[in-house]
């Protein structure tokens, strides 16, 4: 088996190699293993490659050997396995390659080389490893190494203040990453919490990590805020048009019983009739708000009834009503989309008395609850999870 210089050789498994003794291929024996580029035992977690050597057969490492380490000491393996003859080299460049897990803040993990790497006993063993790098593995961990010698080495582990914000796609995200940066340094014993900065830590790139903290935001709890008051806008519109002065013949509405009053002098407000009335109005809309900035985008359709009673004379006009309505909201982006409905108690009224020569005050009040149910899509690295 050769892995020729530039090429990479990774992943579990076992070759069992067991050509002829003493066949010959480029140059090599066929019994032979030999590695000039890149061998990488394992996968994305820790992980054990086995050499079966062959009859007499050989073992060389001279390109680049990575073995992986997690912070919970789990570990790479590179076995070979050889007989009377057979010889291990190994003469490249020794990396330590940290894989996915939870590295506490200024964690130091201690690596011997012997324990990465299991030889048959009679093996003839050659090394030159002495020095290690360390690769970078995180958008958001800075490793560090001290070579021990032999191959041995010490890492550390930390994470600088701005980690997780310098990737944030906009302020409220960076508020977000100085925070989980502050959860981190603080070391956190909850595991839900160490998987969340294991998963952020271990994405994929500075992009994914901008990704995860917009997704993390509290945007939709403020969203469902506004919805709220877009209902209100609604009712409040509805109920203007009634409560400002105007002809009564003109306002709508079921006349419930009569009233006797007399005529207004020319120029005074007021109307000719007076009594109490009752309605009911369909209510409808919809609207948007474009993503900008900090600014989380929406749109939304709402719809609903208000109904009520009020009393009107010449200088006043006095009632209660009952307002309905269901919304359906949905995060530019795909990223949530909420439903609700809304029921509310109220009162309005208009003051208006002829002395006052067509000036009036009016108003409108009403207490009532929102209903909402929410779903957001949160996307840490590779997690997906819907709340």
């Amino acid at each position: 088996v050769r892995n020729a210089a530039g090429g990479t050789l990774s992943g579990r498994g076992t070759f069992n190699i067991s050509s002829l003794a003493g066949t010959v291929l480029d140059g090599k024996y066929a019994n032979d293993f030999s590695s000039l580029g890149t061998l990488a035992p394992g996968g994305a977690t820790p992980g054990k490659m086995t050499v079966n050597l062959g009859q007499g057969g050989n073992f060389e490492s001279s390109g680049t050997l990575n073995l992986g380490f997690t912070a919970s000491r789990g570990h790479d393996l590179l076995a070979v396995n050889g007989n009377a003859g057979s010889s291990a080299a190994f003469t490249g460049k020794l990396n330590y390659l940290p894989k996915r897990d939870y590295f506490s803040q200024n964690s130091r993990i201690n690596l011997n080389l012997d324990d990465f790497l299991l030889l048959s006993p009679g093996l003839v063993v050659m090394s030159t490893l002495t020095d290690a790098g360390i690769i970078q593995s995180s958008p958001t961990l800075n490793f560090s190494i001290r070579n021990l010698g032999g191959g041995d080495a010490q890492i550390t582990a930390n994470r600088a203040p701005n980690a997780y914000s310098r990737f944030a796609e906009d302020g409220d995200a960076a508020g977000l990453g100085r925070e989980l940066y502050r959860i981190a340094a603080a070391k956190p014993q909850s595991k839900s919490m160490q998987e969340l900065l294991t998963a952020v830590d271990f994405s994929e790139d500075g992009r994914a990590v901008g990704e995860a903290l917009s997704s993390m935001l509290p945007k939709m709890f403020n969203t469902a805020a506004q919805a709220s008051i877009d209902s209100q806008r609604l009712f409040s519109a509805a109920l203007l048009g009634r409560v400002l002065p105007h002809d009564f013949s003109g306002s709508g509405g079921l006349l419930l019983s009569e009233g006797s009053v007399a005529a207004p002098a020319a120029g005074e407000a007021g109307s000719s009739g007076s009594g109490w009335y009752g309605f009911i109005t369909p209510l409808g809309g919809g609207g948007s708000q474009a993503e900008r900035d900090d600014v989380q985008g929406y749109h939304f359709g709402q719809g609903g009834l208000l109904a009520g009673v009020e009393k009107r004379d010449n200088e006043y006009l006095a009632g209660g009503h009952i307002a309905a309505s269901y919304l359906d909201l949905k995060e530019s982006g795909s990223r949530g989309e909420l439903e609700g409905a809304s029921l509310y108690l109220g009162e309005h009224g208009r003051f208006n008395p002829a002395a006052w020569q067509g000036g009036y005050l009016f108003g409108q009040a009403r207490l009532g609850l929102d209903f909402y149910d929410q779903e957001r899509e949160v996307r840490v690295g590779d997690k997906r999870g819907i709340n």
